[in-house]
């Protein structure tokens, strides 16, 4: 739809027509008097005559005319005295509003009344109230020429006053692009430089400092702390030369401000920038020795945060001391505000995270209307910390050092953490402890947030806590919505094996072989290498699933099928605990199928392949069983021998009881034997 057109604005009315529209000819002349008054800046008389016209005709248009013309004169005069107090003309313009909007007239004055009311409130440092006015001026009159674009310079003078920077700078950007008064055009720049200035966005700044120059040179001369701002704003954009220019300005028209020494310090940044940070440091000093105290905290600070940037070394314990020393000096001041913020932003870059933690935390506790905790500064800086200590923690896995952490400043902080992956490592931490309740509320609250980059991560380790829970309807639920929601995903087939894991452990043994069967038939028909871990251990799912089932022959050729598809570079210790243990349970199905021979070359495989597991004295046990059910007593009492002998090193074992029981059995068959043969 097109947009709605402004609101029509109040037109000037020709005065020849409220005045002829007016039947008393005394009204009429102390009107004209009273107008006359007023431009030769007789304020005072202006006024009573103004009033004095609104008094004899108060519904008239010309008599409420007068009366918006009673509070500009009472304005012009309060503003000529040099007065602080503009409350009885704000109650004038008010009343004035009321009366045009009781006889309907929509007089042009009424925009200009809002105006006035906005500046009287500015000029008494009532910013709030005054920048309602001017918003209820826009509201009203938008575009209206030229108070209400005016009032969006003044309405960027009050957010700069009061600390709201950006706020400011889209009031003054608004005002440059309605085309408000001239004069203030170059102001306007000046004030969205000095606004930038403060939140330290010096490259931003600089241009708009440069346009103001060029629109209005002199209007810094009666303002050294604009020109100290624009010397130190051109030093940050490394234009030495324009700032020195200026600095030297600025010594030359203040020379009894306290500037001389800030000047020196701003000689020690030039060397600093400039490579010679030697001699950067020795200026700095003598600056701390023979200056006011201001300029001397200011000097600690640089040597300070040249200490405190050195990546490596002690020196940034040097920089710790001198930001106490500002601190403990400073007093309330701001820069004793900025000591205890850099002191925390150090710790920050030393990796000292909870120390930092504290620190930013006594900067909100000591100074709490300090401007650094404007905008959530300090509170982000606070989380970025959080985000490293989390992080170093979790990656040590010290996860009760990550869920103490989260208890400890959940409240605070962690409620709408900004950084999601430090939620999800505080999650993680939490299901590697068991504690699984507590890692899905938070894998619950990360699953809903919106473009979640690790959205299909969490998904699955929702569905992982829940099986591990013994949960397993809810984690059947979580694994099927995954498979149908993601289908591509790198965690699909983790997903299908857990989901057949919850089968296998709810008994659905036929749903659970279909689960491993759809894994294997996808690396069939795609044989990506991905899959190929990943159907070797399906393979011996299927075969525990098989051999509880009492289908040997499918569980040895599953057991077989896992070893065959296990192709990973990895070997040794680091093989999968299935992979080797489908080496022994082939062997085992082959020896429940009573193929022996089969089972000894698989069990001879599975001890020359890991000797050291412990399954390998199984093995024996079991070769030593095949060989007696063999007829082979002699092979076989030296295969028990063996395992007796090798529990001198690992007494206790079950096998252990086993074999000396075979063994004993075994040399009373063969002794048995020997006596009959004699």
């Amino acid at each position: 739809m097109p947009a709605a057109p402004p609101p029509p604005q109040p037109q000037p009315e020709p005065l020849d027509e409220l005045l002829e529209a007016e039947p008393n000819l005394a009204v009429r002349a102390n009107y004209m008097l009273a107008e006359r008054e007023y431009r030769n800046e007789n304020y005072r008389l202006a006024g009573r005559l103004f009033q004095r016209v609104y008094l004899a005709s108060p519904r008239s248009r010309l008599g409420v005319r007068a009366f918006f013309r009673s509070a500009d004169s009472a304005y012009e005069m309060l503003r000529a005295r040099g007065a602080t107090n503009f409350h009885s003309v704000i109650g004038s313009y008010q009343a004035a509003i009321r009366s045009a909007e009781d006889i309907g007239y929509e007089s042009e004055l009424i925009p200009r009344a809002f105006f006035q009311i906005g500046r009287s409130y500015q000029e008494m440092g009532f910013y709030s109230e005054a920048d309602v006015h001017y918003d209820l001026l826009q509201e009203r009159f938008p575009g209206n020429l030229p108070y209400a674009v005016d009032s969006f310079y003044y309405r960027g003078e009050t957010m700069l006053q009061t600390g709201r920077s950006d706020d400011a700078i889209g009031f003054f950007r608004q005002f440059l692009e309605l085309e408000g008064e001239p004069s203030l055009e170059g102001p306007a720049f000046y004030n969205i430089g000095e606004a930038l200035y403060g939140n330290a966005d010096y490259a931003s700044a600089k241009p708009e400092y440069d346009q103001a120059r060029r629109i209005a040179p002199s209007f810094p001369d009666a303002q050294p702390l604009l020109m100290f701002h624009m010397g130190e704003t051109y030093y940050e954009n490394a234009e030495f030369d324009t700032a020195r220019l200026i600095y030297r300005q600025l010594l030359d028209k203040y020379p009894d401000k306290p500037y001389t020494k800030l000047v020196a310090l701003r000689m020690g940044d030039f060397l600093r920038d400039e490579g010679k940070e030697a001699e950067a440091l020795e200026v700095y000093q003598r600056v701390t020795t023979d200056a006011q105290l201001p300029i001397q905290l200011r000097g600690k600070m640089r040597i300070a945060n040249i200490y405190a940037a050195r990546p490596f070394g002690e020196d940034y314990r040097q920089a710790l001391t001198l930001y106490d020393e500002v601190a403990a000096e400073g007093g309330q001041d701001l820069i004793a505000q900025e000591a205890v913020l850099r002191k925390a932003l150090t710790f920050t870059l030393h990796n000292q995270f909870r120390v930092a933690i504290d620190t930013f935390e006594k900067l909100q506790a000591d100074f709490p209307e300090s401007p650094f905790l404007r905008a959530n500064t300090v509170d982000a800086s606070i989380e970025e910390n959080l985000k490293g200590l989390i992080d170093s923690q979790y990656r040590a896995e010290d996860d009760w050092e990550v869920a103490k952490v989260y208890t400890r400043y959940r409240s605070d902080y962690l409620r709408n953490f900004r950084f999601k992956v430090t939620l999800y490592q505080v999650a993680a931490a939490y299901h590697r402890l068991g504690l699984y309740n507590e890692a899905l509320v938070l894998y619950r609250q990360l699953a809903a947030e919106e473009e979640l980059p690790l959205e299909t991560l969490v998904a699955y380790r929702t569905a992982q806590a829940h099986s591990e829970r013994d949960d397993l309807e809810r984690a059947e639920e979580s694994l099927l919505r995954f498979i149908q929601s993601y289908p591509e995903d790198l965690y699909r087939t983790d997903a299908r094996m857990l989901l057949g894991d919850v089968y296998n452990r709810s008994r659905r043994y036929r749903d659970a072989i279909d689960a491993y069967l759809l894994i294997v038939q996808d690396f069939e028909q795609s044989q990506a290498p991905e899959l190929g871990e990943a159907v070797s251990e399906a393979y011996y799912r299927l075969g525990e699933i098989y051999k509880e089932l009492g289908q040997m022959k499918n569980a040895h050729d599953s057991f077989v099928d896992a070893v065959a598809n296990f192709h990973h570079p990895i070997q040794g210790r680091q093989v999968p605990e299935y992979v080797i243990l489908s080496h022994y349970l082939r062997g085992d199905m082959q020896f429940e199928l009573g193929q022996d021979p089969d089972a000894l070359v698989a069990y001879e495989d599975a001890i020359a392949r890991y000797p050291d597991h412990p399954r390998t004295p199984w093995a024996w046990y079991q070769i030593g069983l095949i060989q007696r059910r063999n007829g082979e007593d002699v092979k076989a009492l030296e295969t028990f021998n063996t395992l007796v002998q090798m529990a001198e090193t690992r007494p206790g074992e079950l096998w252990e009881g086993l074999a000396k029981d075979n063994q004993r059995d075994l040399v009373n068959v063969l002794q048995y034997r020997e006596y009959i043969n004699e």
